[in-house]
């Protein structure tokens, strides 16, 4: 996929996931962490998917991934199980969640000193995905929230400092139309879900 035939978040993720697969297959680096940030659904889905399929053998599902909320665990546990090799599996997926925690009121010097000090010596058997679903990225950037944008630049100061950021900007009917044509023009098995239902359901619309 292309910036030029696709939207920004589309694009975005095309090149999110050809950095996954190319890593995977030795043919290519992957960074320590990444930003997964926006509200759309159907594009974080395939982010997801991507790692997923890349770093996450099934037999070892409950052994190298983890979903950890920030809501609940401080970053500084989540830096320590990043930093903590796995006895049962090679490499380690974790996702992050309610990354806004680490935004709200008070200056959070602690936390950002400390993931500081991660990414300057990463653990090279685990990946960081901070998924940042607060703020909404629209198809035009250019109409995006005040608001929204300041919450982005503050993600791109800090997490953006030693991750890559992946822009999840909202798919518009366009974008949507033409990822549904691409998908039925490949062949899939009787038990996946037709292309505009997948693509209904993982956005959220009705």
């Amino acid at each position: 996929m292309t910036a030029s035939r696709w939207g920004a978040g589309f694009a975005a993720v095309g090149r999110f996931v050809s950095e996954i697969e190319a890593a995977a297959a030795n043919n290519g680096s992957l960074r320590p962490g990444y930003v997964l940030a926006g509200d759309e659904v159907f594009l974080l889905d395939r982010c997801r998917a991507a790692v997923l399929k890349a770093f996450v053998q099934p037999d070892l599902r409950d052994f190298c991934l983890s979903d950890l909320d920030l809501a609940t665990t401080s970053i500084f546990e989540v830096l320590d199980h990043a930093q903590t090799p796995s006895l049962m599996a090679p490499f380690q997926v974790i996702f992050v969640r309610n990354v806004r925690q680490l935004y709200t009121r008070g200056a959070k010097k602690d936390e950002f000193a400390a993931l500081d000090r991660y990414f300057r010596s990463p653990n090279p058997q685990a990946l960081l995905l901070f998924v940042a679903d607060f703020l909404r990225i629209p198809s035009d950037a250019r109409r995006m929230d005040m608001d929204d944008k300041n919450r982005f630049e503050r993600l791109t100061e800090t997490l953006g400092q030693h991750c890559g950021m992946v822009e999840l900007a909202r798919v518009n009917e366009e974008d949507a139309m033409r990822w549904i044509v691409s998908r039925r023009r490949k062949p899939r098995s009787a038990s996946s879900p037709t292309p505009r239902a997948n693509w209904w359901t993982l956005s959220g619309r009705t």
